[in-house]
């Protein structure tokens, strides 16, 4: 005989529930958070796919797809629940922030003997550093920077897609390195000549008397000559 084909539909597909978005462990929506962190996708109804974006447009069975993806900066993300022989959920949104995060100084503030070398870095890659000294001007940090004196130093981060780091402070009490001689303490034979140096640009100061240098002592130029018994 013929054969007979006819197709039967049973009340209708079950809707499969609304996902839920979390990061780090927490719902998701209106959330900052500092460095990237891990979004994922959850549903009540069993054994679904994922199909979500991260640009604020409505995802498809074309979208990447997955349980949970790394973050790459703030975004509005949607994702939408699929399975077979059940009808898609309704696609859920969450908009989050994504802070760099601080960056750190390789010196702390403190008192310092001489002027130090810093470096700045950031656990985010591929942030800009920016610096000033004191109320001056940012600069962009592109390398280690020696001081130049006491100074507070302030610092922050930022990167396309990101908000902005917090600041960070700190400041060094710069103290000038004792002036070394060209002579120790000693017991000599002859007259000698004693010079002195000093870190550029400072002055240095001498007694012949035993005496502690201060601002009005005398002002050392070139190499003394030391006879007789001197301190």
């Amino acid at each position: 005989s013929a054969v007979v084909t006819t197709s039967f539909t049973i009340g209708e597909a079950t809707v499969i529930a609304t996902p839920t978005i979390t990061i780090a462990g927490s719902a998701a929506n209106g959330t900052t958070h500092t460095g990237d962190k891990t979004v994922s996708f959850a549903s009540t109804t069993a054994g679904v796919t994922f199909y979500y974006t991260t640009n604020g447009t409505t995802p498809t069975i074309s979208s990447s797809s997955g349980n949970s993806f790394t973050t790459s900066g703030s975004a509005t993300v949607k994702v939408l629940a699929v399975k077979a022989n059940y009808t898609n959920s309704a696609v859920a949104s969450a908009t989050y922030t994504i802070t760099v995060p601080t960056p750190s100084f390789s010196a702390g503030t403190g008192l310092y003997t001489g002027d130090q070398s810093i470096t700045l870095s950031d656990s985010l890659a591929g942030v800009t550093i920016l610096y000033k000294i004191g109320s001056g001007t940012y600069n962009t940090y592109t390398g280690a920077f020696n001081t130049a004196g006491s100074a507070t130093y302030t610092a922050y981060a930022t990167k396309s897609g990101y908000a902005d780091s917090a600041m960070i402070a700190v400041t060094y009490t710069i103290k000038l390195a004792a002036p070394t001689l060209s002579y120790a303490s000693a017991t000599v034979a002859n007259d000698f000549n004693l010079t002195m140096s000093a870190p550029a640009g400072s002055t240095i100061r001498y007694t012949t008397n035993g005496t502690t240098p201060d601002s009005n002592s005398n002002i050392y130029s070139g190499a003394i000559t030391v006879s007789g018994t001197q301190t």
